[in-house]
């Protein structure tokens, strides 16, 4: 289904161009200023190369020049001077506290970890720079002589032809990657080498973190291992899932011409195709369900029993609670939502359906004509020129549920039902509940200015809201960065 989106995030710094535009008030309340708090984070460079945000939006670095050399800027801060900093090196930790990359200063290389270069080397691998989930520990592929090792923490270790990017268990305690000796290649997981095979996928954790898996190929055969034991051969197959406690795992498997989908060392019934990552466990571990191709139908396969056909089906979601499934399905040109087994009624385009956390509702985006609405509880909303995507969104308790609309070339968001003030766009991707569901804030703009909207409050007006956020911490503050001009700013609401 095509939309027309205002996402407000064609730059990073939103609205520099238009910063000396004079601001006219929204028709919206304020919030109280003494409730706001703007933190200095210095100026924006005049030559910016590159930048990044942490993935709460929080944090901001910036790639600069200084007189011949390379800098990178860290929520204000300098760090040492390189004679380059490799591009798209820089990542932050999940909390965005830390930040790490790859520079070099004369012949050597170093990666860089909160400002402090490592041991020189002789080459970074490109896009094996990560942090542990807890972000206590940085890997990486380096080069050393003319092998290649995984750094974790600066410590190498075992030699290798060349490697694949590492990966941290969900629990930040083990670490896996893909390693080349001559032409076979393995997996390693805690410094332990696995079977040689011809070619590997990156190898995957449960949540847990207890358990490893990995598709092998060796020939023209494929092979799922699963905990360093290898499974039986097949003629294609693709990355496993666990189950969300671990115990259980699916993988899809080619046997001949036909694909089958394996649970618990099971095949099920054989299909002309099984859709691509279109295996889901339950939240519970007890339930599985995947869409598969009949002749020249599709199906969903739940439980091992086989639904309805349809021309085409969307991935089949569970309810938080693992009682409840929904999917798109089309028939001829009709989208409908299937629940439960349920085929509901026909819509020109649907987007994909999502469940409440507490899993008593259910939303969806339809089109019909030219025409778009959100469906919730299987009652059609008010009906208008776009929604904007990545909503509706619920609220953690289920209770309210937001999403932005589109009439002519206004926007505006309905909460809970009601209809807000007009904007001129909203950023897609802000729209963020508070831990308890009470309040709602959203990044919008109006006559070239950018704020934050709490509770139908509006906070103070900036020339830009860096993308990412806002988030909402745990004692309720909602924080985020924005600009106004070429100064930088934290942006904290005491609420």
């Amino acid at each position: 289904m095509n939309r027309r989106i205002v996402t407000a995030v064609s730059a990073l710094l939103i609205g520099l161009a238009a910063i000396n535009c004079r601001a006219a008030e929204p028709n919206m309340p304020k919030l109280d200023d003494q409730t706001v708090v703007q933190e200095s984070l210095g100026t924006v460079p005049s030559q910016v190369l590159e930048t990044i945000t942490s993935s709460d939006g929080c944090h901001l670095a910036i790639i600069t020049t200084k007189e011949k050399n390379m800098v990178l800027v860290v929520d204000g801060t300098e760090g040492p001077e390189f004679d380059k900093i490799f591009p798209g090196s820089v990542v932050f930790s999940p909390d965005g506290r830390r930040a790490a990359y790859g520079a070099q200063k004369n012949d050597k290389k170093f990666v860089v970890v909160d400002g402090q270069p490592g041991s020189d080397v002789n080459g970074i691998g490109k896009g094996t720079l990560v942090f542990s989930p807890d972000g206590k520990q940085v890997a990486c592929g380096v080069k050393k002589g003319e092998k290649w090792f995984v750094a974790i923490d600066d410590k190498t270790g075992p030699a290798f032809d060349a490697i694949d990017m590492p990966v941290f268990s969900p629990d930040s305690k083990q670490i896996a990657y893909g390693a080349k000796n001559g032409k076979k290649w393995l997996v390693v997981t805690n410094g332990q080498a696995g079977p040689e095979f011809d070619g590997i996928s990156t190898p995957i954790f449960s949540r847990g973190g207890e358990r490893s898996a990995y598709v092998g190929k060796k020939d023209l055969k494929w092979s799922v291992v699963v905990d360093n034991k290898t499974g039986p051969e097949f003629d294609g197959s693709d990355v496993p899932v666990f189950s969300a406690d671990g115990k259980r795992i699916a993988y899809t498997a080619k046997k001949g011409e036909k694909w089958v989908v394996v649970a618990d060392n099971i095949a099920g019934p054989e299909f002309e195709g099984i859709g691509q990552k279109a295996l889901v466990f339950s939240a519970d571990s007890k339930r599985i369900a995947y869409g598969a191709k009949k002749g020249e139908k599709w199906v969903v396969v739940i439980d091992g029993k086989i639904g309805p056909e349809f021309d085409i089906v969307g991935q089949l979601v569970f309810s938080p609670d693992s009682k409840k499934t929904a999917y798109k399905a089309k028939t001829g040109n009709k989208w409908s939502i299937v629940v439960d087994g349920q085929t509901g009624p026909e819509f020109d385009g649907i987007d994909k359906p999502i469940f409440s956390s507490d899993g008593k509702r259910l939303a969806y985006v339809a089109q019909n004509g030219k025409k778009q609405f959100v469906v919730i509880d299987g009652q059609a909303e008010l009906e208008y020129d776009g929604i904007l995507e990545s909503t509706p969104v619920f609220s953690s308790t289920g209770k309210r549920i937001a999403y932005g609309a589109k009439q002519g070339d206004k926007w505006f968001m309905v909460i809970d039902g009601q209809a807000g003030a007009t904007l001129d766009g909203i950023i897609k991707g802000s729209i963020v509940f508070s831990s308890d569901g009470k309040k709602l804030a959203y990044g919008a703009n109006k006559n070239q200015r950018w704020f934050m909207v709490v509770d139908g409050k509006t906070g103070p007006e900036f020339g830009g809201i860096i993308k990412g956020g806002p988030a909402f911490r745990a004692d309720g503050t909602l924080e985020y960065l924005a600009n106004k001009g070429n100064a930088l700013y934290r942006v904290k609401h005491k609420l």
